[in-house]
């Protein structure tokens, strides 16, 4: 598979995504990685065409993590009952 990327293979989009994901698609293949898109503007363009009911779906998929992250920081405080109560909010 490398040997095939080093010549030039780049996977097409596939017949069901949307347009706009094939040019990320072949944004992400630029030679130069300068060229390339940073995750965030990948995730910026990926937004830009999803309902928001569905950006907001994906986006609140982060929040356990986010209250994991918090209750990490209350454990090393020893704050037994804090922690607790962050697990069960």
């Amino acid at each position: 598979l490398v040997r095939e990327i080093q010549n030039g293979y780049r996977m097409e989009k596939p017949g069901t995504a949307p347009n706009f994901l094939g040019k990320i698609m072949t944004n992400c293949w630029k030679t130069e990685p300068k060229e390339r898109p940073t995750f965030s503007q990948i995730e910026e363009d990926i937004s830009k065409h999803m309902e928001s009911s569905v950006s907001s779906h994906y986006l609140n998929l982060n929040a356990p993590y986010v209250k994991l992250n918090e209750a990490k920081e209350i454990a090393t405080s020893n704050d037994v009952f804090g922690l607790a109560k962050l697990l069960t909010d």
